[in-house]
């Protein structure tokens, strides 16, 4: 009862708040900082929530996964309307549903995974017994949250043309990269003797090669949408870092690095971070190369000199490049320097 009345009342909360907006960006208007986000600032009504929703997890998972599906739906048609006429009169409605879509993200992240950095941590037991009980993957909601998160990143990063990507919520995406952050390294590769049991569903969706499982593809999946996001969001310093993070919670799961280390989508990413950096917000740069670095260490031994000669081999021709363009610009000593420390 109260799980319900908290959605909907959070639901009736973004109608309120994008009805009495000024039309000035989300970033403007939520853009303050840390203490301004939204799973740091409600952490405790939302992990209070998850407390509630894990008791009847069954239920929860259901009415969290039909309201992320339909808004999910909702906004793909609103796109195709802007797509088809360019219908100025959609953008209240678009805001509304990306605000929405915002907090059911953030439910899901706290639901389906726990937070922590000093012990590893492992898919709630009840979510391995609720997903015990599904007869396959189409039923299992867990998976299928999970899925629906990616998809709709996928479709935020892909906008046909920059009129419509100009509709796209950036607040969104950081949210959509927070949850995986939380949820990725929990569950994707997770290793089966950790658990007394584990669902079907859950090996064939988010386990290893050797047991069936389809984890390595959601790993690539990953790495290009993170390319994607520096490609649309190029500007936009919390959605990066929010990837970079992700990355660094990665790397904390040696099996989950190494797959990555593996993925033939990790040298172009690594060149295409490296090779763009100067057009990222400095604040990132530091962060990209020891996330990068940090994934370099878990590659396999015959590959780790070669992949940290790659990286060195990136950044000092990415500074001859600069360097050569504008030698005497104060900027260049700036970026060499940041880029060295």
């Amino acid at each position: 009862m109260i799980r319900s009345q908290y959605i909907q009342l959070r639901m009736l909360m973004c109608e309120d708040s994008v009805l009495t907006s000024d039309g000035h960006s989300e970033m403007q208007a939520i853009d303050h900082g840390l203490l301004a986000k939204d799973y740091v600032v409600y952490e405790d009504q939302l992990q209070f929530f998850a407390l509630l929703a894990r008791l009847d997890i069954r239920t929860s998972v259901d009415r969290l996964h039909e309201s992320l599906r339909s808004r999910c739906s909702a906004l793909q048609s609103e796109f195709a309307r802007l797509e088809r006429a360019i219908d100025s009169g959609s953008q209240r409605t678009i805001d509304l549903l990306h605000e929405q879509i915002h907090w059911i993200v953030l439910m899901i992240g706290y639901t389906l995974a726990d937070s922590g950095t000093s012990e590893r941590v492992l898919i709630p037991r009840q979510v391995t017994k609720y997903s015990k009980t599904c007869t396959s993957t189409e039923q299992d909601h867990t998976v299928q949250a999970i899925l629906s998160m990616l998809q709709l990143l996928q479709f935020e990063l892909s906008a046909p043309s920059p009129t419509v990507a100009s509709y796209c919520s950036p607040l969104l995406a950081e949210t959509l990269f927070w949850a995986l952050r939380r949820i990725a390294p929990v569950y994707l590769l997770f290793d089966r003797s950790d658990y007394r049991e584990v669902s079907q569903s859950l090996v064939a969706a988010f386990g290893t090669t050797l047991d069936g499982g389809n984890g390595v593809a959601v790993v690539g999946g990953i790495l290009g949408l993170i390319k994607s996001a520096f490609e649309q969001w190029v500007s936009e310093e919390d959605v990066l870092q929010m990837c970079i993070d992700m990355l660094l919670a990665f790397a904390q799961r040696a099996s989950l690095a190494q797959a990555i280390t593996e993925s033939p989508l990790f040298a172009p990413l690594m060149q295409f971070l490296v090779g763009s950096m100067h057009r990222f917000p400095e604040t990132t740069h530091s962060s990209i190369v020891e996330a990068l670095a940090v994934l370099c260490c878990h590659s396999p031994s015959a590959e780790h000199e070669r992949g940290f000669a790659e990286l060195k081999s990136l950044i000092l021709g990415g500074f001859g490049q600069v360097a050569a363009a504008q030698p005497q610009d104060p900027r260049v000593i700036g970026r060499v320097l940041d880029g060295l420390d």
